[in-house]
């Protein structure tokens, strides 16, 4: 699939050197209805493919439930993904959704990050043609 950009209300979406980002809108409320419907969107958007896939929460959000991440982690949540990172802007709500995420099983690798490039960088191992992307 060619890089490609799209924009919603809630997120614009982009795939660029074969990870599939998704970009969350400011003030926001970031709880398990607007992770289903990001997971609609994306599956939408990518019609059947599947890509290790990036969600970044900006510091902006309004309020960030941990309903949220068991939904994206779940396997319905992880539909065509092949690893997924969320960075989440704000340390303490990482170290809590991180100790949250340990007592789940994962189908997918699944991590969250306070760094957009570290978490792209994790992402890279999970890219099928990483001789066509150029960093």
């Amino acid at each position: 699939m060619e890089e490609f950009r799209t924009e919603t209300p809630i997120a614009a979406y982009r795939l660029m050197d074969g990870i599939f980002q998704c970009i969350l809108k400011p003030d926001l409320i970031v709880d398990e209805r607007l992770a289903k419907r990001l997971v609609a969107e994306r599956l939408s958007v990518l019609k059947g493919d599947s890509f290790p896939t990036l969600i970044i929460i900006p510091r902006e959000h309004l309020l960030y439930e941990n309903g949220a991440n068991h939904y994206l982690a779940s396997d319905e949540g992880l539909k065509q993904v092949s690893a997924l990172a969320i960075v989440v802007k704000t340390p303490l709500r990482n170290l809590l959704s991180n100790i949250s995420m340990l007592f789940y099983k994962n189908s997918v690798p699944f991590r969250l990050f306070t760094s957009r490039r570290e978490a792209q960088l994790w992402l890279f191992d999970y890219v099928k043609d990483k001789e066509l992307v150029e960093f």
